[in-house]
């Protein structure tokens, strides 16, 4: 995730950071399960799935501090 695209996040509020945190787990699960079957070599690609989700998940977690 390019620091532009953290910024357009940071504009958008909590329940469509949630939401968008669902949609990309059902992807990482996706390319989880591609991986094991042996279709995607591309490792890379879910663990930079979960990187995008814990961004996310950090800044949902700093709104509900503030």
């Amino acid at each position: 995730m390019k620091r532009k695209d953290f910024e357009i996040l940071k504009e958008k509020n909590t329940q469509e950071l949630e939401e968008m945190v669902r949609n990309l787990k059902k992807e990482a699960l996706k390319i989880k399960m591609e991986i094991v079957r042996g279709k995607i070599k591309n490792v890379h690609a879910y663990l930079n799935k979960r990187k995008e989700i814990a961004k996310i998940l950090t800044l949902i977690s700093d709104r509900s501090q503030k």
